[in-house]
């Protein structure tokens, strides 16, 4: 459970099914700028390695165990 200081609130933009895991994208205003592959970001209070970062967007992998968790919080194509 991740319990740090909130800087952006972000939209799940994309979900894409890739075998067994899923990435999700997910669009904010501003992703920060010190943001870099494979830091932690939390979504929904479970930590995630951030992927494929760009100037709105990042990406994440996840495990059918973190999608169950995920998706019982709300991980849908919506506001997180």
């Amino acid at each position: 459970m991740f319990t740090g200081i909130i800087e952006e609130v972000g939209k799940v933009a994309k979900i894409e099914q890739r075998g067994e895991n899923r990435r999700i994208t997910v669009e904010a205003a501003n992703t920060p700028k010190e943001l870099r592959t494979g830091n932690s970001v939390a979504v929904s209070g479970v930590c995630l390695t951030a992927l494929d970062i760009k100037p709105k967007s990042f990406c994440a992998d996840l495990a059918p165990e973190t999608w169950v968790g995920l998706h019982s919080r709300a991980c849908t194509k919506a506001r997180w």
